[in-house]
């Protein structure tokens, strides 16, 4: 599944399924499993192309495959795995009801947005909002005697740049 990069694992689970199974025969069933995931349930009943997929030689495939098969049913040309099926549909399930409640928070986030932007915004308010702002960060002598000067001279030498561009810029 590409919006999804992991799944679960139930190492107990798969130790019960797959105690039988040589090490080399259970390395590849876990790349198989990888595969099905990452090929969203749907791979193809071709021993060449699942060996080139596990990165394995069709030899070597051909030989384990029979230790495996059993985990991987056939069915209209493809291969499945009943659990990894329903792992693929919780997923999804998951993902819908993860999209569905993001697109409802959006949704309410833009409708309350909305009815906030058409109200017109008059030229008087544009004035009226520069000059709050203005007078709301505008340096003050009273900033100035805040700074401990023994403390830090970079600290009152900024304060003061900032008092300086203030004033050449109060006009604009």
């Amino acid at each position: 599944m590409a919006s999804l990069p992991y799944y679960k694992f139930y190492p107990a689970d798969h130790r019960t399924d797959t105690v039988l199974l040589s090490v080399t025969a259970d390395g590849l069933y876990r790349r198989l499993l990888d595969a099905y995931w990452l090929a969203d349930g749907d791979l193809p009943d071709d021993p060449f192309a699942l060996a080139k997929l596990c990165n394995i030689h069709l030899r070597s495939f051909r030989r384990l495959w029979p230790e495996i098969s059993r985990y991987f049913p056939t069915k209209n040309g493809r291969i499945t795995n009943p659990r990894m099926d329903r792992e693929l549909a919780q997923a999804r399930d998951r993902s819908a009801q993860t999209r569905s409640a993001a697109n409802s928070r959006w949704n309410a986030t833009a409708l309350r947005s909305n009815n906030q932007i058409h109200k017109p915004f008059s030229q008087a308010d544009s004035q009226r909002v520069n000059r709050s702002h203005r007078e709301s960060v505008e340096p003050t002598g009273e900033l100035i005697s805040r700074i401990d000067p023994t403390r830090s001279k970079s600290q009152a030498k900024i304060v003061q740049a900032a008092v300086e561009w203030h004033g050449r810029h109060s006009d604009d």
